[in-house]
């Protein structure tokens, strides 16, 4: 995990697609408000990191035992993130709010009916 993330941003893009300040975000995020708590054998790091890992490499190329935790049980821990990211769609999601009509806004002229 800590090639994964930790060892600079590059390395982070590539294996969880941001970089690691966005990622410890994410991680306090879940954590406070994703409800999502430490395992005994896998800490939160660990579980977000192997989520975006198979979120964003579709599990396709080859790498999978030396990203996957050694404690098995790599579902329920990706069950587990996934609820809590959905538990964060308040916060990640913004409702749109309608443009008026007598909207002055060059940018908006192309959507009227």
């Amino acid at each position: 995990m800590n090639r994964m993330v930790w060892i600079d941003d590059l390395s982070a893009i590539n294996n969880v697609r941001m970089d690691w300040s966005t990622f410890r975000k994410l991680c306090d995020l879940l954590c406070r408000h994703g409800r999502l708590r430490v395992s005994t054998n896998v800490g939160i790091d660990e579980m977000v990191a192997s989520f975006l890992y198979v979120l964003g490499h579709d599990g396709n190329d080859g790498e999978n035992s030396s990203s996957s935790s050694s404690s098995g049980g790599g579902g329920m821990h990706f069950n587990a993130v996934l609820c809590g990211v959905i538990r964060l769609h308040e916060i990640l999601l913004k409702k749109p709010v309608a443009i008026r009509q007598d909207c002055s806004d060059e940018r908006w002229k192309w959507f009227k009916v």
